[in-house]
This record gives C-alpha cells, structure tokens and sequence, in this order.
C-alpha cells in the first residue's frame, strides 16, 4: 500500500467489555491486530461510542496531503492488509468519494474534510472473515480462534507440523524453521524462534525462547531462556529465565532452575537429592551460575 494514505482508527467503547481496542488476543492487543492492515502507514485513533458523527470526530487527525484517509473500527482485528488495499483501489478506480465497508470506511481526503455526515449507504463487501465484529467476549471468542487458526496455517505452509491444531497455541510474533513437529497441549508465545527440525512435544509453555536446530522439549516449562542444538528438555523440567543450555545437553526428570549456563555435552536428572545435586553440580554438571 503507497503512504498517500491516512490510518485512523476509531476506538470503540462498549458497553459490555469498555474500551475494545485494549482486548488482548493472541500477544496483541485489538487495536494493534487492526494497525497491522494499516501497513507502514502512520497510524491515529480516536475514542467512539455508537451514534458519533465520524467527519467531525476525525477531521483534526487528517493531513491532506495524504489523498486516501482509511477509517477503520478497533472491534473488527481481523482485517487484513489485502482488505484495505483492495478498497483503496476500487476508491481510486471508481472516482467515488467514500467506498463503504462492511465495518469501515475510505474516503477522498478532501471529500471527508468538507462533509458533515456519511451519506452513502452502498456497502461494498469484500472477505467476509475481516470483518467479525467484537461485540461481546463471546464474540472474542470466535475472533481468537480465527486469528489463531490463521497463524497455524501461515507456520504449516512453511513446513511445520502441528499434531493437533485444537490444542496448539502459538503467538503472533513466534518465529519457526521448517520441519518443525509441534505435538499436542502447547503454547509457544512471547519473541520465541524454534529452529528447523526441532521437536517440541506434548504439553510444554515457551515463552521468549530461541530453540535450536533438533532440540526436544517435552512436557517442561521454559522461560526466556536458550536451548542449544541437539538438546533434550524434559519430561517436568522448568527452565527460568536467564538459562543458556548449551548443545547436545540432556536436561530431564523435575528438573528447576534458572540464570545458569549449563555446558556443552551435561547431563542433568532432577531425580537425583537436592544435596548431590549441589555437591556435585559443577565438578559433573558443569553448571555455572550467571
């Protein structure tokens, strides 16, 4: 999309849930979904309650030397990028003043600037999906699972392998290589990138992790934390923050920790007491606190 345009979004109040653009699904929040269709455009926004006139409410936010202004709802976060540009070139293409959406608008700038109200009322109507409304947490709901679907086809289309996609979470801004298999009862969020071929396994939480190439992580928690290639992770380990586990370790067995680089080739089992553990864990383990 060319930056001639102007991005308002319109922060809807609702009665039920307050301020939508607040509502948080999938790493980000209603809002930010919308900004995203905006492209690179410079985004502002305004508070709306149903009945507001939308000329008088945005005329302060327009610059006119951008000749498109796109006016879009913060209750609709499924809209695409491909939405927006698509009405924008039938604006551009039909010489009209204003094309109607489902749930938003674009306008000729200088039209928009001199009209007190919206006078059309042909609807042009493009992917019927972009415009799911969040009208209630229920409908959230629904939205949630939309967006959630999206972003497991984007990875499979990529060649990842998710086992169960009912029970795979994965946010919107993790990264992963291909032929990665994702097993059932995940959730994968935060800056997280699992590298090609790993294998993460049933029941794990990662959250802004970096996962190299053929590590296993199996039925653990990890947390801000980096997993070398080749390593195992699990079964009930918990990785807190500040871990680097180093290539080809074994970390398995209830295994707790965190802020600890743990070298290259160590094997640790939580089975082991609590006074051997620390007895022997930097002579055998080679764990070293940071």
């Amino acid at each position: 999309m060319e930056t001639t345009v102007n991005g308002i979004i319109l922060r809807v109040q609702s009665e039920r849930m307050g301020d939508t653009s607040r509502i948080e699904i999938l790493g980000k929040t209603m809002f930010d979904w919308v900004a995203l269709s905006l492209g690179n455009n410079d985004v502002s926004s305004v508070s709306y309650r149903d009945g507001d006139e939308i000329p008088s409410l945005v005329r302060t936010l327009i610059n006119r030397e951008k000749t498109e202004t796109v006016i879009l709802f913060s209750d609709t976060p499924l809209i695409t990028k491909q939405t927006v540009f698509d009405a924008v070139g039938e604006l551009r293409a039909s010489g009209k003043n204003v094309i109607k959406l489902t749930r938003g608008y674009v306008f000729d700038t200088e039209y928009l600037l001199r009209a007190d109200k919206i006078y059309t009322q042909e609807t042009h109507y493009f992917e019927v999906d972009d415009f799911v409304t969040a009208f209630s947490y229920k409908q959230v709901a629904l939205i949630s699972d939309i967006l959630k679907n999206r972003i497991l086809e984007f990875h499979m289309e990529r060649g990842v392998h998710f086992e169960d996609m009912a029970s795979a979470f994965v946010g919107c801004d993790v990264k992963i290589g291909k032929g990665v298999i994702i097993g059932p009862n995940n959730v994968i969020k935060g800056n997280t990138y699992i590298k090609d071929n790993a294998r993460i396994l049933s029941n794990n939480v990662i959250d802004t992790c970096i996962i190299e190439e053929n590590a296993v992580i199996n039925s653990s928690q990890l947390y801000k934390s980096y997993i070398g290639s080749g390593s195992t992770v699990g079964p009930f380990s918990v990785i807190g923050e500040g871990c680097i586990i180093g290539p080809s370790c074994r970390i398995t067995g209830c295994v707790g920790m965190e802020k600890r680089v743990v070298e290259e080739g160590s094997v640790i089992s939580g089975y082991m007491t609590a006074y051997s553990f620390q007895s022997f864990k930097r002579r055998v383990f080679n764990i070293v606190d940071t």
